[in-house]
């Protein structure tokens, strides 16, 4: 039986003195802690349900903390359930994996933001090494990272970026009452710039030495800026994950094993720009966006080249070909309709010469070639109604 939660959770808190913001805090996750997480941007947080290498049935949890104003500490803990073998009867049974979380946060004044944090996580068994009797087989993996942020703005009138879905849900019907909907506007410029940094590290087999283990580590990065004028906003981001970082979760680009040394790595490395205006007699927020990408790719030049999409996605790149940048737009439109309705409208367009298709050749054993180009160019439509009640 396997049960599904998107983050379900009971908590109970003191306030010091009354203070609602000088409080001590303990929040329970019955089912799925997925939620609770380490690392800023979501695309780049980890310690959540898939950071196990088996699928668990649940992932509770736990975390603890401690706010003073613009002051945090916490610390946490997660298990989950899921597949072991004895090392040395190699009976197959179910054992409780831990997880612990650790974070700091404070705020400097108006202007200045700093956050770090730890975590530590029992990430599965290593099952595949060359054989059973393999001095590796079963060899438990740890793994452990860190991560930091910084951020600094100009004005107040400029919230720091904080990642949407690690929030947690609050059935209070009075406090989304006619707040739904919210644009800012700023006297003069007001510009933000936010940062952070993670580093990941666990223990797989050697590619090279299959008898042996590696501790191969994983380094990601986030560089965001806001520039607001009146109810003008220009945004911008740049995004570094390396290929270890990616696929950190299965783990290893083959599952249990460090990256070989004779392949030819780049990271994924990713920009994006976009800006908006509100205007508020009409209610409508137009919008435009790039986008940039390097992906992360592998591979060596007699094997061909393969693109890591994320953790579990990969395709073929054209033979002889090496891989080459995407390139996207977008080009939107939202339209308020009430305080607690808004309708939104998308085109989007990438382009992608990395896609390939696989041809047999009579006689051959066949090869990849360039995608058609209806496959290489993607163009997509989104509309959207959103209402809150």
């Amino acid at each position: 039986m396997r049960i599904a939660d998107d983050g379900s959770y009971v908590r109970a808190g003191y306030n010091f003195a009354g203070d609602p913001k000088h409080n001590l805090s303990l929040t329970g996750y019955a089912v799925d802690a997925n939620r609770f997480r380490l690392g800023y941007s979501f695309d780049l947080t980890w310690g959540g349900r898939n950071m196990y290498a088996f699928d668990p049935n649940a992932a509770p949890g736990a975390r603890l903390q401690y706010q003073n104003h613009g002051f945090y500490a916490f610390a946490g803990i997660k298990t989950a359930v899921g597949d072991y073998k004895d090392p040395v009867t190699a009976e197959p049974q179910e054992e409780t994996y831990y997880g612990s979380l650790f974070g700091v946060g404070s705020t400097i004044g108006d202007h200045v933001r700093v956050e770090g944090g730890f975590g530590s996580f029992e990430q599965g068994q290593l099952t595949n090494a060359a054989s059973a009797t393999s001095p590796v087989y079963l060899e438990p993996i740890r793994a452990m990272g860190a991560c930091a942020q910084a951020a600094w703005r100009s004005s107040t009138e400029l919230d720091w970026i904080q990642t949407g879905e690690l929030r947690l849900y609050r059935n209070t019907p009075d406090f989304v009452r006619d707040s739904y909907l919210s644009h800012q506007q700023v006297d003069g410029l007001a510009v933000l710039v936010q940062g952070e940094v993670n580093v990941l590290a666990h223990n797989l087999i050697d590619f090279e030495n299959v008898d042996a283990t590696v501790v191969e580590q994983a380094v990601a990065g986030d560089l965001q800026t806001v520039f607001a004028f009146g109810r003008s906003q220009i945004t911008a981001d740049v995004v570094y994950k390396d290929l270890p970082y990616i696929v950190f979760n299965v783990p290893g680009l083959t599952s249990g094993y460090a990256l070989p040394e004779r392949y030819e790595v780049t990271p994924q490395v990713y920009t994006r720009m976009s800006a908006a205006r509100h205007f508020p007699q009409s209610r409508l927020t137009p919008s435009l966006g790039f986008g940039y990408m390097q992906a992360a790719t592998y591979g060596t030049p007699e094997t061909g080249y393969f693109v890591q999409q994320n953790e579990t996605d990969k395709y073929h790149v054209p033979d002889g070909q090496t891989p080459t940048a995407l390139l996207s737009s977008v080009a939107g439109l939202t339209w308020d309709i009430s305080k607690s309705m808004v309708a939104q409208g998308e085109v989007l367009y990438t382009l992608n010469n990395n896609l390939s298709v696989f041809e047999n050749t009579d006689g051959l054993a066949g090869s990849y070639v360039l995608a058609p180009g209806n496959e290489r160019n993607q163009l997509g439509l989104n509309l959207m109604v959103r209402a809150r009640f």
